[in-house]
Parts: C-alpha cells; sequence; structure tokens
C-alpha cells in the first residue's frame, strides 16, 4: 500500500491506523470535557460547536476502528496523553490545536 508516496505494509498501516486512534480518543474526551467546562463570554455558543466536534471526533475513531478490524489489527483502548489538555478558560481552549 502507498501512503503520502511511501510504501506501506499491512501491519505498518495498522500501526499508524492505532496512532490515529489513540489521538481521536483523545480529542473527543478534550472537546467534550472543554464543552463540560468551558467559562466566558459566547461559552453556550462554544459549548454547543465544542460538542459537536467531540461528536465528530469520536465519529472519526469509529472509521478507525472499522478499518483497523477490517485489516485484522486488534483494537486498543488507548489515548495519546499529550492532546488531553485541560482548560476551562475560553481563550486557552481556542488556542488549543487538535
Amino acid at each position: 500500500m502507498i501512503h503520502g508516496g511511501v510504501g506501506m505494509d499491512k501491519t505498518g498501516l495498522v500501526t499508524k491506523l492505532t496512532e490515529m486512534l489513540a489521538q481521536e480518543n483523545a480529542c473527543a474526551i478534550r472537546y467534550a470535557t472543554h464543552a463540560a467546562v468551558v467559562e466566558g463570554p459566547y461559552a453556550e455558543t462554544v459549548k454547543a460547536r465544542l460538542k459537536e466536534i467531540a461528536g465528530d471526533e469520536a465519529r472519526h475513531a469509529e472509521i478507525l476502528r472499522d478499518r483497523i478490524v477490517a485489516l485484522g489489527g486488534d483494537l486498543e483502548m488507548r489515548v495519546r496523553s499529550e492532546d488531553l489538555i485541560p482548560a476551562k478558560e475560553l481563550t486557552r481552549i481556542l488556542k488549543l490545536k487538535g
């Protein structure tokens, strides 16, 4: 299989998808948590958008799980800890990438 111009075997692909799954899991948790605790101006509008993004991240994770299983890989239930960034203040939440 070719990915980004570099040859990748099935094992390598499953490994990469598993890394991506850990990131999607963490981002879903982060956005949902930020939605629950966000404070400041426009908090309700931001809360709704964060919940929407959390749902998107959860759907991305579902797609990755399906692909990993289809390729014969084993699913892992882990998160990328560097993507679990606590914040309550709107300005801090908006500065986070993910």
